[in-house]
């Protein structure tokens, strides 16, 4: 495995601590304005030794800055001097950190917080932390507890969790295609309870908007230097670009956004109302290439998701996904246990809506009970809608359902009828993530085509990620891949071909699944 497979460690020399390194093996020095171990720790001692301040680096408090190259997106000084120190590590099941990773007073928090005159700082109230911990993780509102996104895996697991989010949100897209629109009963009328196939284009596994938008993601992401604001900008032009290449698949939301692009519209302000499930598959890719990295996950997956969608419920569905991937990443397959991360996922919730539908799945799941009869508790059973509070739930259902077999994760939802594509993409790039490509079937895996990028571009575009960006080096040795928009335009016309073919053969089960509803 070499130097880069292993995490190692170096004793702290202050605290004497261990201190948790990226899988590269280096602590880097200053990068574009960020603060490294080394500069800001020792400073900050020296600063509170002069004014007579209980270190805070004590027994009794952690400070979390474990992070890698990337980590902190503001000045060094600021670091030193409006660093918060949060209240010792609490180590949640699975050894997920929870409320301590908190963020300088550039990202919201008052600056009244943050006052550190006092040798005895009287403590915050409880209702004042949590709405401190929602504006530092860009999740007022959402009603999300912080969790630590600082544990760092070895770069082969990580190596082995971006190709099969690629490969197993591709599949399962692919998978899907064919039937999205259709109830269970219509889908089961037309293509029987034979073994899932690509059917739209016998032999050929077409993907969808979902794949789509994932590879834009990722692509953005390499573009970004490692800063915000430049992903935010390159995602926004790949959209408007995306739209010249009619894609028949995508949402209107998706479409709406990228011509409100067109017109000049800020990519901060672009996003439409909407519940659609599109940004989903990008919250997955987000948080499985940030981590360890030490960025704010959720305040990516909340630039991704706005630049399309601006309501509320999506970014919920969404950085819910993202601690969704961070458990398939990080738990290990001896400690994994479904309701234990059902109950994770639960306890990051609050009383919202996106919490009651967790809960009211919680029993079916120790119960055992299938994907379908799951949807029809929700209320469901005749296909899974496309809104993103829905999709996210029941895709989190069917992998906790099925959490070590890829095939009978995806064939659950894809069987379950509806939205088909955007929630098996979902479910089988939570699979890809934690069992790897090799948990995919061979005719599945080699069949899809993911055109005009291949094989050996997915290869390329999944070692570019896998050390993305733990070191200055890799910033500069990771650029975009090409992506042939002619290409992508030929592609879309063949899809838009394929989609019409299909929706004419399927026309009477179409007709059967709208009386069906219409009836319900």
């Amino acid at each position: 495995m070499g130097q880069h497979g292993r995490r190692q460690s170096r004793r702290d020399p202050i605290t004497g601590n261990p201190k948790i390194l990226p899988p590269s093996g280096r602590i880097l020095p200053e990068m574009g304005g960020r603060s490294s171990h080394g500069s800001s720790t020792p400073k900050l001692v020296a600063e509170f030794t002069e004014q007579n301040i209980p270190s805070p680096l004590s027994s009794d408090v952690s400070l979390n800055c474990q992070t890698t190259a990337g980590a902190f997106e503001f000045p060094s000084e600021r670091v030193s001097k409006e660093m918060i120190f949060a209240k010792p590590h609490v180590v949640e099941p699975h050894g997920f950190v929870s409320k301590a990773l908190l963020e300088p007073s550039s990202s919201g928090i008052d600056s009244s917080l943050m006052d550190l005159k006092d040798s005895d700082p009287k403590p915050l109230q409880e209702e004042e932390k949590k709405k401190a911990d929602a504006k530092v993780q860009g999740t007022e509102g959402f009603g999300f507890r912080s969790v630590s996104w600082s544990q760092v895996t070895g770069s082969y697991r990580r190596e082995r969790s971006i190709e099969g989010l690629l490969f197993g949100a591709s599949v399962g897209d692919a998978l899907g295609l064919s039937r999205k629109g259709l109830s269970r009963r219509s889908a089961a009328s037309m293509f029987g309870r034979t073994a899932l196939s690509y059917k739209l284009t016998p032999g050929l596994g077409l993907v969808s908007d979902d794949t789509h938008r994932m590879l834009m993601t990722l692509q953005a992401m390499l573009r970004s230097k490692s800063q915000l604001e430049n992903f935010r900008s390159s995602f926004a032009t790949r959209l408007r670009w995306y739209l010249l290449t009619c894609p028949v698949t995508s949402g209107i939301a998706t479409q709406v956004a990228a011509v409100r692009l067109w017109m000049g519209v800020a990519p901060e302000l672009s996003g439409v109302s909407s519940c659609g499930n599109s940004p989903l598959i990008s919250a997955l890719a987000l948080a499985t290439v940030l981590q360890g990295t030490g960025h704010s996950v959720e305040r990516w997956v909340t630039a991704s998701t706005k630049l399309t969608h601006k309501s509320p419920e999506v970014t919920e569905a969404a950085i819910l996904l993202a601690h969704a991937a961070h458990m398939a990443l990080m738990v290990p397959k001896q400690e994994f246990d479904s309701c234990r991360v059902m109950d994770d996922l639960i306890a990051l919730t609050q009383e919202t809506s996106l919490n009651k539908m967790l809960v009211s799945l919680r029993d079916p799941l120790a119960k055992g009970f299938s994907v379908h009869r799951a949807a029809k508790v929700l209320g469901f059973g005749k296909g899974i809608p496309g809104t993103a509070l829905t999709t996210s739930v029941i895709a989190i259902y069917a992998w906790l359902r099925h959490p070590d077999s890829y095939r009978r994760a995806v064939t659950a939802v894809v069987r379950t009828g509806g939205d088909t594509d955007s929630v098996a993409a979902l479910v089988g790039g939570l699979s890809g993530v934690r069992l790897g490509v090799d948990s995919i079937p061979t005719s599945w895996s080699k069949q899809v085509s993911t055109w005009p990028q291949n094989r050996r571009w997915l290869d390329r575009l999944t070692g570019r990620l896998t050390d993305w960006p733990h070191g200055s080096e890799d910033l500069h040795a990771a650029p975009a891949l090409p992506t042939y928009p002619l290409r992508q335009l030929l592609r879309s016309v063949g899809l838009a071909f394929g989609v019409a073919l299909g929706m004419l053969i399927r026309s009477p089960w179409q007709i059967a699944t709208w009386l069906d509803r219409r009836s319900a």
